[in-house]
């Protein structure tokens, strides 16, 4: 059967330059770069069991969180916020839920909250970023 994948979001603002990273067959991490507003994220993906490295997506800002995922651990839903940052709407927050534990929030949870569906396992991202993480939206594979 042919797996079918649902495109949430994107949430956020409509600045920066667009960029995704496709689907893979699982998240095994993710660094976050974030202070008042999120500014960049990188995401670590496996594909049949290779390691895959995302392109830093965003700026150079904030300190560094990372995230690594457990074997059999993987990522259920994105919660977040966002909202205006230096005149620029923007992704503020991000919070990681995964079938085991809640990872954040990065940032500061202030603006407009949004979510992720929550079904089925993501497996990708997509968004726009240049200074910061302008918008965020996932791919996930419906159970």
């Amino acid at each position: 059967a042919t797996p079918c994948y649902e495109i949430e979001g994107p949430w956020g603002g409509n600045g920066g330059i667009p960029w995704t990273e496709g689907t893979y067959t699982k998240i095994t991490g993710i660094t976050i770069r974030h202070a008042d507003a999120v500014d960049a994220i990188a995401v670590r993906y496996a594909l049949h069991g290779h390691a895959i490295s995302g392109t830093k997506q965003g700026g150079t800002g904030g300190g560094v969180s990372t995230i690594d995922f457990a074997n059999d651990e993987y990522l259920t839903q994105i919660t977040g916020h966002y909202g205006n940052e230096s005149g620029v709407n923007v992704i503020k927050s991000l919070t990681f839920t995964t079938n085991i534990t809640k990872y954040g929030p990065y940032g500061s949870t202030n603006g407009t909250a949004f979510t992720s569906g929550g079904k089925g396992k993501i497996v990708g991202f997509y968004g726009r970023a240049a200074q910061l993480l302008d918008n965020l939206g996932v791919y996930s594979l419906q159970d």
